[in-house]
């Protein structure tokens, strides 16, 4: 009978303990979301891509619009998927996101300017990025990833 104690406590051991690994690898999905890529349509026929990537309920990432200006944004999300990003150029902010991402990676909202005088709703829809095969005649070797990284972000 205490072998068949002893045998129970452990499966009950083992099932906690996954149970709560479990729970800490969702957490972090939620905390932590690789780099995303957008494509955005403002109202009035702009263009732009957008990648973000989230760590806690702060997001960031950067901004190509129509123009080929590169712009970064920053800012917040809650738990509900409700965002706001200020959109920078160097350390000026040239505007506002604010919007909700659902998930099946569509975004809307509203983009506004600094001073809330311009107001144009936007969606955007998720890209999926894949890198290219070297029969499509790339070589990652080829690439200087630091230069890259800086070209992207406007250094």
């Amino acid at each position: 009978l205490s072998t068949m104690k002893l045998f129970i406590t452990l499966i009950a051991i083992i099932m906690a303990l996954f149970a709560g690994l479990a729970n800490i690898s969702h957490k972090k999905d939620i905390e932590t979301m690789d780099e995303k890529y957008y494509k955005g349509t403002l109202l009035g026929g702009y263009n732009f891509d957008m990648t973000l990537k989230r760590s806690g309920n702060s997001l960031s990432g950067s901004v190509l619009n129509t123009y080929s200006n590169i712009t970064s944004v920053k800012g917040l999300m809650d738990d509900k998927n409700n965002f706001m990003l200020r959109e920078y150029e160097q350390e000026k902010i040239t505007g506002i996101y604010k919007g909700t991402i659902f998930p099946e990676g569509r975004i809307e909202g509203v983009w506004s300017s600094p001073d809330g005088t311009r107001r144009l709703p936007f969606n955007m829809v998720q890209e999926v990025k894949t890198p290219p095969s070297p029969a499509d005649g790339f070589s990652v070797g080829r690439l200087d990833i630091k230069k890259l990284t800086a070209m992207v972000k406007g250094e």
